[in-house]
This record gives structure tokens, C-alpha cells and sequence, in this order.
């Protein structure tokens, strides 16, 4: 019958694509892949683990833009209060000129607003020679002289760290700020960090705190930040870190200690070191036991008396009578009070 016919297939598909992705990427990888292949592809590629910031625009690395020139600048970097550890490979700073200049690279954690002027507590991350890329490009710092440092995830004072970055020439630039102090403004971002407007520094070495006069601000940092927004890999088995060294990987069992080449038991002593074994003293028929002492303090319960023995403890009869004795007993008694005897005395 026509009713138990199938319908006739299609000659094209049915479903149209859609217009635009279906969905959004989550903010983490999963940490375990689907149990089937997923029907639609993902809004876009996962994030990759090695990030840019990059300040500034086509404008600013221009001649005759907002910006000025100098020997070093001085910028706060944070994290931002999702953010876990994340941890900064390099820098590239922007200078117009293409001949070779000598670069260093300081840094403390914290903000630099309080310790400007003194190298007490700034480490030395990078030092070196770079040749200049010119106008419109930004020169990197090679990374086999770059230290890469972390900043503590969570934001706030913990999650700052300053950097120094200083020419020994006047031929570092940034751009004039916007705020109303340095460490005010954030001027460039991107999901994990924030980089806030920071100060020039006009001559090198770092001038003290007192010659106000050698620091320029708000400034904006032009150049580049690299950094890796999860040093602790992979995600499914470290999860979010908030600070480095990254925890120790637990393996699937315990790891048994390698057998020693020698025996760790020490060589047997010379002589015995235990006490000899303490045997009771037998019990021997017709000898009383010792009595058992008496103790300081009276026990709670009764002390159980040894279990009585199979036969008299007592000697037999002796085969001749008992021969009375009688004894005269002298007593002395000193500082007693004098007074008479009585009759049983």
C-alpha cells in the first residue's frame, strides 16, 4: 500500500549553515576532552598560552605625534582580579634610532611609586646590546638575555610588579598620559594584565627621589609585552595558579626509592646491647614467698595475691621436739619524757 512507503530522500541537504558561530569559547579549557565529536565548530580558535599587549597605535610611532624622548621610563603592570599567575618572556621598547643601543631592564614586585631613585630591591632582568629598528617599529629585547619574571594573579598590591627600562643614550620614547598621576590610568590592556600609566626618567643612572626634576608623568609605555598566561601546564592538572613555582605534579603512584648500593643497617656491636633477660626466681617448697611491699598510695581495687600452690609450702615435721628459747631484749629510748613504767611495760 502507499501509506507504508517511505517518503522520497532529499536531493540536497536540509539544514542551512548558520549565519554566524553558535556559541562562545569558555573562558579555560576543559579539562576533559567531549565523549563525541562536538556537532558545530567553535565560536573561534582557543586563546593561545603566549600573549602580546601592544601599546600605542600607527599614529604614535609617527614623527611629530604626543610623544617625547628620554633615557628610561618607569610603568606598573597587574593583573587583573580573575586573572591567575601570569608570567612576563620580554619587552620591546620603541627608539628611532637603527644603531646599537645598550638597554637594561629592572624590576620589584609591588609598585615603583615608593622606590624611585635606588636600586635596593630592584633585580636586573635583562642587560645588554640590541640594534635599533628605527621609526614605525619597535625593538625587542633578545630573550636569550631576558630573565622572565611572574606577577601574582588577583589584582591589587599583589598582583603589581614594576619595571625599569633605561637606555644609557636619550633615545628611548613614549607617549605624553593622560591621568592625573602616574600608576592612575590603565592606557592598555588585554584579558589578564593591565599596563598603567607610569613616569620618564630624564638621565641615567636612576636619579635619587630628591631631584624631582629628572621625572616626567603621567607617560605612556610604547613597546611590546610578551608574557605566558598559564606557566603551569597543562590546565586539567594545575587549574588556576595564583603564584609560581607551580605545585609539585602528583604521579599516578608512589615513587619507590632506589635500591642503595650498600646495606644502610649498621654492623653488629661487639658485645650484646640488650639487658640480660630478668628470670623470676622459682618457687621452691616450703619457703614463703617474699611479702609484696607496700606501695606510697593505696591501690583502688584489692592486689590479687599469687595463685596458691599445688601442695603446703610449709616444711615437713621435724623428727625432734621444739627446744624453748627464752632471750632478754635490752631497748634504749633517748628523748623520751621521764615517767614510771606500767606493769605490761
Amino acid at each position: 500500500a502507499k501509506e507504508a512507503l517511505t517518503e522520497r530522500p532529499t536531493r540536497a541537504p536540509t539544514w542551512k549553515p548558520s549565519p554566524g558561530p553558535t556559541g562562545l569559547p569558555t573562558a579555560e579549557p576543559s579539562l576533559l576532552p567531549s565523549a563525541l565529536p562536538s556537532d558545530q565548530p567553535s565560536a573561534q580558535p582557543s586563546r593561545a598560552l603566549e600573549q602580546t599587549i601592544v601599546t600605542g597605535s600607527s599614529q604614535d610611532l609617527q614623527l611629530g605625534g604626543t610623544t617625547t624622548s628620554s633615557y628610561g621610563y618607569l610603568f606598573n603592570l597587574r593583573t587583573k582580579p580573575t586573572s591567575p599567575v601570569v608570567q612576563i618572556t620580554s619587552l620591546e621598547f620603541y627608539t628611532e634610532s637603527t644603531q646599537s643601543v645598550n638597554y637594561e631592564v629592572w624590576t620589584r614586585e609591588g609598585s615603583f611609586k615608593d622606590f624611585k631613585g635606588s636600586y635596593e630591591g630592584w633585580t636586573l632582568i635583562a642587560e645588554g646590546s640590541v640594534e635599533g629598528r628605527g621609526l614605525g617599529r619597535y625593538t625587542q629585547i633578545p630573550d636569550e638575555t631576558f630573565t622572565p619574571v611572574s606577577i601574582r594573579g588577583g589584582g591589587g598590591e599583589d598582583g603589581t610588579r614594576a619595571f625599569y627600562i633605561t637606555l644609557d643614550s636619550k633615545e628611548l620614547i613614549y607617549k605624553l598620559g593622560n591621568g592625573p598621576d602616574s600608576d592612575v590610568d590603565v592606557h592598555a590592556s588585554s584579558a589578564e594584565l593591565e599596563v598603567y600609566e607610569g613616569e620618564g626618567v630624564l638621565t641615567y643612572p636612576f636619579p635619587a627621589v630628591a631631584e624631582i626634576s629628572y621625572y616626567r608623568y603621567p607617560r605612556q609605555y610604547l613597546g611590546t609585552i610578551h608574557y605566558d598566561r598559564l606557566p603551569c601546564k597543562p590546565y586539567s592538572v594545575f587549574g588556576h595558579v595564583m603564584d609560581l613555582p607551580c605545585p609539585d605534579m602528583p604521579t599516578s603512584s608512589p615513587t619507590p626509592p632506589q635500591p642503595t648500593r650498600n646495606p644502610v643497617t649498621p654492623p653488629p656491636s661487639t658485645s650484646p646491647v640488650t639487658e640480660p633477660p630478668m628470670t623470676p626466681a622459682p618457687i621452691i617448697a616450703g619457703v614463703t614467698l617474699s611479702p609484696i611491699p607496700p606501695t606510697m598510695v593505696p591501690t583502688l581495687t584489692p592486689t590479687i595475691s599469687s595463685v596458691p600452690s599445688a601442695s603446703p609450702t610449709t616444711q615437713s615435721p621435724t623428727s625432734s621436739p621444739i627446744v624453748p628459747m627464752r632471750a632478754y631484749i635490752v631497748s634504749i629510748f633517748r628523748n623520751a619524757p621521764e615517767r614510771d613504767m606500767t606493769s605490761r611495760e
